[in-house]
């Protein structure tokens, strides 16, 4: 995937070198280096990030191996400006959280939230990673354009970050999407997969796809309601389920004296919020929970002492109804089964709760997936209707393959442990400088028998506990793959036997039509003989008279049926003949003239 490189025209797309100035060069080298940094800045500025992306959609096919044609829509979205003022906003919404990980997680300063609305200025002046630390910067649903500028311009984001988030499905102008591995090496997207309960108003399968389409087109619309959740697939399970699909796009780059993982969340506000889609019309007014909550398990999480926040219910109807625990992740629980001091060094195990929160919810899918093969399997046995049935498994198979191929690919990510560019906790242990840094950075397997008081031992240590985070999600996913090939299987299996079972009706129902039909030719049969010689006495010839006796058409009809039977039935007579000539069904006369049934068998033939 071609992106302009730099970002931003005149600024490299790695991190800012810093202006040393030499004692000799005095004050004026103090104030070259203080315009050359405000020089800088200005080229950060949100308003030339749009003019980047918009240089790079200009370029043309028959001029550029590398044509921009396919950034035309985000160019139009960097561009555009709001219908009406931003000053009245309808409701608060957190549409940036920072977590900085340079402090300790119960000090206020390490969640910082930025107000859709009235918190673009804050969010400007927010420091940069520092202290070879990291920062976890979520985007809670769809993005306005002054956001996108801001956030691109800031930490200088990937423009194709944005365009994969603004396009929906595999719906594409030019049919890039979805790319190869390597445009993506350092873009990943976790699906997670919610269920939720239908309405009166639910659409099914077929109304489901174009409602969800007009909910995509109508994203932004509102911009005093910036951040609304979006929604890239709906499925419509049966009439007690449907499920509904959204990303949670990941990016890890180094910025500032730090690195920065920008993660892209689709659920933002409530769904009620934002446009309606295939799970509600905008004048339906749910009661109870229309989305179930996703599952995680923690040991000895009931012994835990939870937050007031935790303990706090929710109304469970109008807007609240359609809150997902998915929007919970930017919060200040987040990390909270993580170790802060491996967070801050390593990128991939800081984004550890992402990774198990995409697993407990694909696990709830799938375990759902089998309940309901299950379902139809009753219901096929029940009432016996094939085509229902077939037309199900069909539908769910292709959404299990969909799964299975994304399980692929994030596995992929957790060998690789996010990329090259990830920040990685082993860096810690690359000091050439110290012959015992150097000896750990080449073992394979890292271990603490250096001594637990040496300082390589606590980072050994820590590596070790990384790993083993990781491998756990390797295990997970590696389960999901195995559980969902499964339900493929067993798909396939079923669908064998409802084929099979479909088939041997069918030809029992062939085999009572063709004796039915036997039936009939017999019938007919029995009454062709007497149909022709009725139709022969009564025809008004001379030579027949007119007082014959009925005797003489029972003489005549009586030889004639006989003749036809023989006609009819000569194949069988001679096949039978044939087997008491050679002894197979034995009679007295045959055992005392074998000669005679020899000359027999060469007449018959």
């Amino acid at each position: 995937m071609s992106s302009p490189l730099p970002i931003i025209s005149g600024v490299p797309a790695g991190p800012e070198s810093a202006h040393e100035s030499t004692p000799s060069e005095g004050h004026s080298s103090t104030q070259k280096g203080s315009s050359s940094t405000q020089e800088r800045q200005e080229k950060h500025q949100p308003k030339n990030y749009a003019s980047a992306v918009t240089r790079f959609s200009n370029r043309s096919k028959d001029r550029s191996l590398h044509p921009g044609l396919h950034y035309r829509y985000l160019s139009l979205f960097l561009n555009s400006r709001p219908g009406r003022s931003l000053a009245q906003p309808r409701t608060p919404h957190a549409f940036a959280v920072i977590h900085d990980l340079s402090y300790a997680p119960l000090d206020i300063r390490r969640v910082t939230k930025f107000d859709s609305i009235t918190g673009l200025e804050a969010f400007a002046n927010h420091p940069l990673p520092q202290n070879e630390c990291g920062q976890l910067l979520f985007l809670c649903g769809y993005p306005s354009a002054h956001w996108a500028n801001l956030v691109g311009s800031k930490y200088r984001v990937e423009p194709e970050i944005f365009r994969r988030q603004l396009t929906f499905g595999t719906i594409t102008d030019h049919y890039d999407l979805p790319a190869l591995p390597s445009a993506s090496q350092n873009i990943l997207r976790l699906p997670v997969n919610t269920l939720g309960r239908p309405n009166p108003t639910t659409k099914n399968r077929v109304e489901g796809k174009k409602a969800l389409l007009r909910h995509f087109q109508s994203l932004g619309a509102k911009p005093d309601l910036i951040g609304e959740s979006i929604v890239r697939k709906y499925s419509f399970h049966d009439d007690r389920h449907y499920s509904i699909e959204q990303d949670i796009t990941i990016s890890v780059m180094k910025r500032g004296k730090g690195w920065l993982a920008i993660i892209l969340l689709d659920a933002g506000r409530s769904l009620a919020d934002g446009p309606p889609g295939p799970w509600f019309e905008a004048s339906h007014n749910p009661f109870g929970d229309m989305f179930y909550p996703t599952i995680q398990t923690e040991s000895r999480m009931c012994f835990l002492n939870l937050d007031a926040s935790d303990l706090q219910s929710h109304d469970r109807s109008g807007p609240d109804a359609y809150l997902q625990s998915m929007s919970l992740l930017p919060t200040k629980l987040y990390g909270r089964f993580l170790d802060p001091d491996i967070m801050k060094a390593d990128a991939f195990y800081s984004l550890h709760e992402l990774f198990a929160f995409s697993a407990c919810a694909e696990n709830q899918f799938l375990n759902f997936m089998r309940s309901n093969l299950e379902a139809d399997i009753a219901h096929w046995n029940q009432h016996g209707d094939p085509d229902y049935v077939a037309h199900n498994f069909a539908y769910h198979r292709g959404i299990l393959r969909e799964h299975i191929q994304h399980y692929r690919i994030v596995i992929d990510w957790i060998k690789r442990r996010g990329g090259t560019r990830w920040r990685s906790v082993r860096d810690r242990l690359h000091d050439n400088s110290d012959p015992l840094r150097r000896e750990s950075s080449a073992m394979s397997i890292p271990t603490t028998s250096q001594g637990s008081g040496s300082k390589d031992s606590f980072y050994l240590k820590q590596v070790s506990q990384a790993e083993q985070a990781a491998n756990s999600l390797l295990h997970d996913y590696e389960s999901l793959i195995a559980k969902a090939e499964a339900n493929l299987s067993t798909h396939w299996e079923s669908i064998k036997d409802i084929r099979t079972t479909a088939s041997l009706k069918e030809m029992q129902k062939a085999a009572l039509q063709a004796e039915s039909t036997t039936r009939l030719t017999v019938l007919a049969f029995l009454f062709l003989p007497l149909s022709f010689s009725t139709s022969f006495f009564g025809m008004n010839f001379r030579e027949l008279g007119t007082r014959l006796s009925i005797w003489v058409w029972v003489a005549a009809t009586g030889p004639l049926f006989v003749a036809a039977t023989l006609l009819c039935y000569w194949s069988q007579i001679r096949l039978y003949v044939r087997k008491v000539l050679s002894h197979q069904v034995a009679l007295p006369w045959t055992r005392k003239n074998p000669s005679m049934v020899s000359i027999a068998l060469d007449r018959l033939d």
